[in-house]
């Protein structure tokens, strides 16, 4: 059997991307994890390529799904 510890997970979204921590009852950070949002352009061999175009609220929540998918515990 697994031990299970409960944990508040805070999110921030910010203009260049999201971070996520996770945290126990007593204040210590166990886990984090960042993401960058996706940029307009890409750098390719010989030129620039358009991104896909999303909304700005599924960069939101691509951002952010990337954020908690990565948390990296200690």
């Amino acid at each position: 059997m697994t031990d299970r510890q409960e944990l508040a997970v805070g999110l921030d979204l910010g203009t260049s991307g999201a971070r996520a921590v996770a945290v126990d009852f007593t204040g210590h950070i166990v886990a984090e994890g960042r993401s960058a949002l996706p940029s307009e352009a890409t750098c390719i061999a010989g030129g620039l390529r358009k991104a896909p175009q999303r909304s700005r609220e599924e960069n939101i929540v691509l951002v952010l799904s990337k954020a908690v998918l990565v948390l990296e515990f200690k």
